[in-house]
Formats: C-alpha cells, structure tokens, sequence
C-alpha cells in the first residue's frame, strides 16, 4: 500500500484530493463552508453547501454542462476596472446560444467586462442551483436555459 493510500485511510480523503477544492465528487468550485466548529476536512462550495445528498450530482452536473461559461464569466469578472468586453467575446457567447448574456451587455448602462462577468456568475448559480426543467415541459420557452449543453462539435471547433 502506498502512502497516499494510508494517508486517505486516515483522513477520509480521496488519494489526490484537492483539499481547497469542494468536497462534493467533481465539484471544480473552491470549499469555503464548513459545518463544523472543531475542525473540518469537508469543505463545501456555496452551491453544494445544504443541499441533500441526493441532489449533488446534479448540481455538479449543470456546472460541468456550463463549465466554459463559468470560466469566461470567472475570467471577466477578473478583468481590470473599465476595461470592455472584446467584441470576439460577446460573438462566442452569441454563437453557443447565449444571447441572454450578450444582450445583457448591449443593454446595460456600465459596459465593462466586471459587470458583465458578474451578470453571468449569477445567472449561471440559479441555473446550476435549481434542477433543469425537462424538455418537454411546455413552460420551458428560453432556448438558452434549453441548449445550455455544450456541443462536443462546437468544443472542438472552437480549438481548431
């Protein structure tokens, strides 16, 4: 047995366990919250932190589903003070069907990329926060919050 393995035994951790990562399996959010006063190696994201076992999965799942978006809104949010959004920017978000961020620039009174990425930061944490509407609800008319997936085609175009 190696010593990561021993190491896990004791602790409770996973071999390779980011500890500042979130606790929930696959969670790419950092662990701000814990529950306990003594001492904890649980450390929950503000997504996870409260909700049922049962409902961990799927909130991992929709980030996951949004994962490029969370890291342009992160990257944008990170911006310096004043600074625009680039125009090659607001087309990405345009051609994954993201039309609600795009038009939310457009129409704003601070046009800077903080705002912007801010906007989308809290967006993107109600949609992962609540469960996802199946598709065939007839209440379900954004084609955004519908398309939200991320095409493996769109992926790899984007890399080429």
């Amino acid at each position: 047995m190696s010593y990561a393995n021993e190491a896990a035994a004791v602790s409770g951790q996973a071999p390779g366990h980011n500890p500042r990562l979130c606790c929930v399996r696959g969670c790419m959010l950092p662990g701000s919250i814990a529950d306990s006063t003594t001492g904890s190696c649980d450390w929950f994201c503000h997504l996870h932190h409260g909700v049922p076992y049962a409902e961990q999965a799927g909130i991992t799942t929709r980030m996951h589903n949004r994962r490029n978006l969370f890291i342009l809104a992160g990257r944008l949010k990170n911006a310096y003070p004043g600074q625009p959004v680039p125009q090659d920017v607001l087309a990405w978000l345009r051609r994954h069907d993201r039309n609600d961020f795009a038009d939310a620039y457009v129409n704003s009174k601070r046009k800077t990329a903080q705002s912007l990425g801010d906007a989308m930061l809290r967006t993107l944490v109600a949609e992962c926060a609540t469960p996802q509407n199946r598709l065939t609800d007839p209440d379900q008319k954004s084609k955004a919050a519908r398309e939200s997936w991320h095409k493996a085609v769109d992926l790899v175009g984007d890399l080429a």
